[in-house]
């Protein structure tokens, strides 16, 4: 049986940490593995769940605190798109999200959009986006 292979080695990831100004400890860099490789846009419950398994020391704190440091430096976005929890997504290029009332998935949508490309709007100052879309996705149609 083969086993999964990282798509992102330790020294890119140790790399990209620095890059942000962040030390890069073990688990900051498998936590950002995991937000790199999993495109779902998980909540920290989710992100500490699967990598306890991994590194039984790591506690959901740990998760939160680092997930403020990659927020405040920039190296991930996080999504109110629900009220009643926090998601995060490592892509940072302007982009849109949809969410599924049916199924509860969100996706990453890239439509060309002109907002994307404006730093004023109105007289004011853009500088962050958060579009969410909502409605039932084409797996559940």
């Amino acid at each position: 049986m083969k086993t999964k292979q990282p798509k992102f080695n330790i020294t890119e990831l140790k790399q990209i940490l620095q890059g942000y100004s962040i030390h890069p400890s073990h688990q900051r860099l498998q936590i950002l593995m995991y937000l790199l490789e999993h495109k779902t846009h998980p909540t920290t419950d989710i992100i500490y769940q699967f990598l306890a398994k991994k590194i039984p020391t790591l506690s959901k704190t740990t998760v939160y605190n680092t997930l403020k440091v990659f927020l405040a430096q920039g190296i991930i976005v996080e999504l109110a798109i629900d009220e009643h929890e926090l998601r995060y997504d490592a892509n940072i290029k302007p982009h849109a999200h949809f969410k599924c009332k049916q199924c509860g998935q969100i996706y990453d949508v890239f439509a060309k959009s002109l907002l994307f490309n404006m730093d004023f709007i109105d007289g004011h100052q853009v500088t962050a986006y958060q579009v969410y879309l909502k409605g039932i996705c084409k797996n559940c149609l």
